[in-house]
């Protein structure tokens, strides 16, 4: 099964939101909002490393992700995370109520 969930893409558009509100927030900005080096944000954002779970509580109290935000967010982990098609499914049917709320 292929989904578009991902958590680059959720940081993604997170990062253009904040810059829709200050033109001046960058990726830095948000790298060090978020405690973790350019590179290491940046590496997310394109795919090229996940992120653990824990280290995903970290990044949702730091952006100040609350409520359907957070729990989508951490939910987005899991489902990268999970190594059975399986759990994906079962996370995704958690994942979609919440997207059509």
């Amino acid at each position: 099964m292929e989904t578009n969930i991902s958590v680059a893409s959720y940081l993604r558009n997170l990062l253009e939101t904040y810059q829709l509100k200050n033109k001046r927030f960058s990726m830095r900005a948000m790298a060090s909002k978020v405690e973790m080096s350019p590179s290491g944000l940046n590496n997310i954002l394109h795919g090229k490393k996940k992120l653990s779970l824990d280290r995903s509580f970290v990044i949702a109290e730091k952006l100040g992700l609350s409520g359907k935000e957070r729990r989508l967010f951490l939910l987005t982990t899991q489902y990268e995370q999970a190594k059975s098609e399986e759990y994906k499914l079962e996370v995704l049917k958690t994942v979609i109520p919440l997207l059509q709320e």
